[in-house]
């Protein structure tokens, strides 16, 4: 439904859905006069019944038409005609035909009267007794819309119990029909509503089958053309027109919002239950970025019309943005309820139960999925994460073999790379050869599709660069053509030779894996032919795979069954990948100058050069790291300690500050420090000045525990006076 348009209520056709309280209305008049002796005589309706109950008249007349049928008709049918003067029997009245019409009219105010207060006790429901919609919004907090939507299951509940008891009550004293109560009661019905409003829904029954009997089985769901405008219809008609004019001045611009918020708020104040009025008021208030005004009123708009899963989404989206993601979720879980095999829904709901910590409901959701598309790639890695992440590997690996083997050819370079990096966690390196290999040639057709679809993009961009340059130039249309193709051509040719200059190989992460794996299967020339290709690329962009190739050259360096040649070789190629990471700022720090120095001295030694000559060629590598950072302590103090080691304690005391001179340095390099000028000078000026860091070491670490010890007095002091009985 358009903003604007009215359930139950149509402009073009004046054609709504009948009220109950009408067809109880037109039975009785009906009842009535059969019961007096008088013809019943209907005026014509603005439509015919053919035999099977629907409207024969063509709907697509012209609203002109239209209106001027009703205006007839409403002409014809201002009342109920007076009764055939026939002989007085029982029940009829003896006044005049003028005097029923007035007890008719009398009838219908009190008819409109009940409608009122059932409208008022509705909205006393809904907002609170006197309060309107603002100050209801206001009140309620945040989560107004909850409220609202609990409230109508409340009010529909205990009505719904009161009701049933009611009716049981009557049936248990012999009224097993409204006819019955009439009969014994010798009263009239809209009295005994009067009296008791639970008396209403008791002759609803009856009242519901007379009607549908007498107007051509009219049922549930179908619509007739009506000309007796009741309140409730008077007020809908009143409310289109407010709701119209309000959508209309919503579309002239931001300067005329203040006046359709005023009216949209009194078409919620006639009619509180119309969705469109709050959905409008909600795009108006997001137009004005009042997001928490705009969200209220869209929850209260999808919550009156439960059933449109894109407002659901639409609201889920906006809680997403506002960093809402609960709401986001029950939003979604709306949606889902209209439509449980929206794959996106599911999906987002899992990443969400993801990002506030709760893996065990993401992880339904995407097992779900995996049943819906069990060979969806990106589910299958979703699933293995979780599961990896909650503690349970067997079942992530289980989950990305499962999708390798039934469908190979949907799995991407993540699934294959998670999968290979799972085995080799658990030491399960001929598997992870296996997995690469199986999957190499799938893996060079993606990469030849991607490399495809990037190159294509190179050659548009240089075209359009070059036509554009064309027409800055002045160039004629002739011109700037010959300059596009002549430029797509070139691009072409260049991108061409360099495919075949580089061939299509499997990702460069599952070539470090493939590698990696070769190494401790001590396959060394396989596993040296995969990492040279990663020496090949940019340590910039690929510093995480140098890193990892570099620390299991280095582990396997260090197993005791490798042999001291295969041990050096290994070593070097640790120390040159360490090496390249040097230039990049985030990686050249103390951890990876250690990390260096280590396979400097052992490469040496472990190749015969002695431990004086790894100190030298230590002593070598951290001048050159204390060179890149002349004002940093840090880097001299482990060149300070190399020199030590070295037998130069020299310069290495030299190079450092006095042990007088370090109350600015962190605790542990001031306790490096003293220990380069113990190891050079003695024990003297070391305790002189370790001996007060120590004591204030110590005197820390006592304040510390006498906290802690305080903190639980206090907590078990205060958990035994709970159970103490005075």
């Amino acid at each position: 439904r358009e903003p604007g348009e009215m359930s139950g209520y149509h402009d073009d056709e004046e054609e709504y859905e009948p009220y109950e309280e009408d067809e109880e209305y037109d039975a009785y008049e009906e009842d009535e006069l059969a019961a007096r002796g008088g013809a019943v005589q209907i005026a014509p309706r603005a439509f015919s019944l053919g035999s099977d109950g629907e409207d024969e008249e063509d709907e697509d007349d012209d609203d002109e038409d239209d209106d001027e049928e009703d205006a007839e008709d409403a002409d014809r049918r201002i009342m109920p005609p007076p009764p055939s003067r026939a002989t007085r029997g029982p029940g009829v009245p003896s006044s005049s035909g003028r005097d029923y019409a007035a007890a008719m009219t009398g009838r219908r105010e009190e008819a409109e009267e009940d409608e009122e207060d059932e409208e008022d006790d509705e909205n006393e429901a809904l907002f609170g007794d006197g309060a309107d919609l603002e100050t209801y919004l206001k009140d309620a907090g945040p989560n107004s819309y909850n409220i609202l939507a609990d409230r109508r299951r409340k009010a529909l509940k205990q009505s719904h119990a009161a009701e049933a008891a009611f009716t049981k009550e009557l049936e248990v004293r012999g009224y097993s029909d409204s006819q019955s109560l009439l009969d014994v009661a010798d009263a009239d019905r809209f009295a005994l509503i009067s009296k008791n409003p639970m008396y209403k829904m008791f002759f609803e029954g009856a009242t519901t089958q007379t009607t549908n009997a007498a107007r051509g089985n009219l049922g549930r769901g179908k619509t007739r053309r009506g000309i007796r405008r009741t309140r409730k219809r008077v007020i809908s008609a009143e409310a289109a027109k407010k709701l119209g004019d309000a959508n209309m001045l919503f579309t002239m611009g931001e300067a005329n919002y203040p006046q359709a918020i005023e009216l949209l708020t009194e078409v919620i104040r006639l009619i509180p239950n119309e969705p469109d009025a709050y959905a409008t008021l909600g795009t108006i208030y997001n137009e004005l970025k009042n997001d928490k005004k705009a969200l209220d009123f869209l929850m209260i708009s999808a919550h009156l019309e439960p059933g449109n899963k894109d407002k659901w989404n639409n609201l889920a989206e906006m809680s997403i943005r506002l960093n809402n993601p609960r709401q986001a979720l029950y939003c979604l879980g709306q949606a889902l309820r209209l439509d449980s095999k929206d794959l996106d829904n599911r999906w987002d709901q899992a990443r969400l139960y993801m990002d506030i910590g709760e893996p065990k409901r993401a992880l339904e959701q995407f097992q779900i999925l995996r049943e819906q598309i069990p060979d969806n790639s990106s589910v299958a890695v979703e699933l293995a994460k979780l599961h990896y992440g909650m503690g349970n590997p067997d079942a992530a690996e289980e989950t990305l073999d499962t999708m390798m083997a039934k469908f190979p050819d949907s799995a991407d370079a993540t699934l294959v790379n998670i999968l290979a990096e799972l085995k080799m966690d658990r030491r399960k390196f001929d598997e992870t050869v296996t997995v690469i290999e199986s999957s190499r040639q799938h893996m060079i057709s993606l990469t030849l599709r991607d490399r495809e679809a990037e190159h294509a993009k190179l050659v548009n961009t240089a075209a359009i660069n070059a036509y554009n340059a064309a027409i800055d130039e002045g160039a004629d249309e002739d011109a700037c053509n010959a300059a596009l193709n002549a430029a797509k051509a070139e691009t072409a040719a260049k991108l061409a030779a360099e495919r075949e200059a580089k061939l299509a190989d499997i990702p460069l992460d599952l070539t470090t894996r493939l590698g990696m794996s070769l190494l401790y299967l001590r396959r060394f020339d396989e596993a040296y032919a995969q990492l040279d290709k990663l020496k090949e690329e940019d340590v910039e962009n690929f510093d995480d795979l140098y890193m990892d190739a570099a620390e299991t050259l280095w582990a396997v360096a260090n197993l005791v069954d490798v042999p001291a040649p295969d041990s050096v070789r290994l070593a070097t190629q640790a120390e040159f990948l360490w090496k390249k990471l040097l230039v990049i700022p985030a990686h050249d720090d103390e951890t990876l100058w250690s990390k260096i120095a280590r396979c400097i001295r052992v490469r040496i030694e472990w190749d015969g050069g002695g431990a004086s000559a790894a100190a030298a060629a230590v002593v070598e590598f951290y001048q050159t790291v204390s060179g890149r950072h002349p004002d940093s302590v840090r880097a001299k103090i482990p060149l300070a300690e190399a020199l030590v080691s070295a037998n130069r304690g020299d310069e290495a005391c030299a190079m450092l500050p006095a042990a007088s001179d370090l109350d600015d340095l962190d605790k542990s390099d001031a306790l490096r420090v003293l220990d380069v000028h113990r190891q050079t000078g003695g024990d003297d000026d070391f305790l002189r000045y370790t001996l007060p860091i120590a004591r204030q070491s110590l005197d820390d670490f006592k304040d510390r525990e006498e906290a802690k010890q305080e903190t639980k007095g206090r907590g078990k002091k205060g958990k035994g006076g709970r159970g103490k009985k005075r």
